[in-house]
């Protein structure tokens, strides 16, 4: 496992600890336009989850 995805409505807990445990990036994405600072409109909302998805994968450890 290399990201964990969560989203900023639930509970950050469970998934952080995950992410600890195995190693992997925790990355929080919207499911919601306006979800998170920026994301007003659907667009803004898909581009914001693309940069952190690809930004988790980048930084990930390798398998």
């Amino acid at each position: 496992i290399r990201v964990i995805v969560s989203e900023p409505q639930l509970n950050q807990k469970l998934p952080r600890i995950l992410a600890q445990e195995s190693g992997a990036r925790l990355v929080v994405l919207t499911a919601m336009p306006g979800g998170v600072p920026g994301t007003g409109t659907y667009l803004d909302m898909l581009r914001y989850n693309v940069v952190q998805l690809a930004q988790a994968l980048q930084s990930a450890r390798p398998d």
